[in-house]
Parts: C-alpha cells; sequence; structure tokens
C-alpha cells in the first residue's frame, strides 16, 4: 500500500498547537495580574485565554497527540498490497482509500466508552461526554452526518475531475480508535 501524507498540513496543525498553547497561557497569566486592577478586561483576558487553550488542546489532541489519526490507519491497513493508497488530509475527506473498485472516505473518532446508536442519533452519556469536552476532546455529533456531508462533498470533486464520468464508487466507514470504545446498536 502506497501512503500519501499532507505533511504541510500536519506541520501547521502543530505549530497552531504550540502557538495557541502559548497564547492561551499568557492570556491566562495576563488575566491573573489584571484581577486587581481591571474586573472587567481580566475576565475578558480569561475567556479569551481560555477558549485559545481549549482550542490549541483539541486541534494538539487530533493532529499531534500519539496515536495520530494517519499513524495509526497505516498500522491498521498495513497489510494492504500495491493496489491501494491511502491519502491523509487531503481536503475533502481527511483520510481516503483508494482501492482497485473504487474510494472509501474514512471518518475517524477518538471518543472512549459506550457510543449507542439510534436510527440516525448516536448519544454517549451526556455528563461523561461534557466532561470530557470540557477536557479538550471533540464532541461526539452526528459521525453519520459527517460522513455522508464529506462523501457528498467527494462526490463532488470526483465529478469535476476530467476524463471521470462521475462514476467512480464512493463508500465510507467509522472507525473509533479509542481502546475503550464499545459500539452499540
Amino acid at each position: 500500500m502506497r501512503i500519501v501524507r499532507n505533511e504541510a498540513f500536519i506541520k501547521q496543525r502543530i505549530k497552531f498547537t504550540q502557538r495557541g498553547s502559548l497564547i492561551g497561557m499568557g492570556l491566562l497569566l495576563a488575566s491573573l495580574l489584571l484581577s486587581s486592577r481591571s474586573l472587567a478586561l481580566s475576565y475578558l483576558f480569561l475567556i479569551i485565554g481560555f477558549l485559545t487553550a481549549m482550542l490549541a488542546v483539541r486541534v494538539g489532541n487530533r493532529y499531534v497527540r500519539p496515536p495520530r489519526r494517519d499513524l495509526l490507519l497505516d498500522k491498521l491497513l498495513k497489510g494492504l498490497g500495491n493496489k491501494y493508497v491511502l491519502f491523509h488530509y487531503m481536503q475533502p475527506a481527511e483520510q481516503l482509500l483508494l482501492t482497485p473498485s473504487g474510494l472509501i472516505a474514512i471518518l475517524m473518532r477518538e471518543q472512549q466508552g459506550q457510543i449507542r446508536v439510534r436510527g440516525k442519533k448516536w448519544q454517549q452519556n451526556p455528563f461523561t461526554q461534557k466532561l470530557r469536552v470540557l477536557f479538550g476532546e471533540a464532541p461526539l455529533g452526528d459521525p453519520g452526518q459527517e460522513l455522508r456531508r464529506q462523501l457528498a462533498m467527494m462526490g463532488k470533486v470526483i465529478q469535476g475531475l476530467p476524463g471521470l464520468d462521475g462514476s467512480v464508487p464512493l463508500e465510507g466507514v467509522i472507525v473509533f480508535y479509542a481502546d475503550k470504545a464499545s459500539l452499540e446498536q
């Protein structure tokens, strides 16, 4: 299997994580120092610093912290032959597998714990999910809808390519890669 990785995209996310963390922490420190002088400005710096730091943590969890999604998927699919090409971080799908029979968009999710699917509704324990979001994990949302959106965008891209008549089969799969994730239907 050949692997095509958008290294510039990953480097950009690493820089964003580093700078965002430093800026967020700097704003939080400034908030602490301003608390005795200007309470309103202190609160403003506190809120902006917290949001900046949490955004940096979320991006870091997704693109920097081990196990990185792309490297994990490389390991999971390592036995595939040379007819397969795995694309990482090429838009509109983050992970895309080109197979002899078509394209497969792969949506990677990091959620832990029990995940219930009832029709089109995805659920986790509300308290646990809110706590994890507070500590920088992405919310569960609706992975099915997100995958359908990625597939629709990929379909438009494929139709716009010269030489293709739009008949390339396009499928999708959702992968929960956390060790303690369990899916219940």
